[in-house]
């Protein structure tokens, strides 16, 4: 008896996704990030602030689709 019980998967649920998108966010900008360094020879700004963009976008996917 007790709240514990119910709250407990849902608290568990939520880290899991969590993590995945954050797991998610990393991939997205590695493979963007290594995209721009073998077909520009380095990185930007601009290439900086897509890695962001990206990796952004990719979590909250995650996260809403999780």
């Amino acid at each position: 008896p007790g709240v514990l019980p119910g709250v407990l998967p849902g608290a568990l649920t939520g880290a899991v996704r969590g993590v995945l998108a954050v797991a998610a966010a990393l991939a997205a900008g590695e493979l963007l990030l290594r995209r721009c360094r073998a077909r520009l020879g380095g990185v930007t700004g601009d290439v900086f602030g897509a890695v962001c963009e990206t990796a952004a976008t990719a979590a909250l996917v995650v996260s809403a689709l999780g």
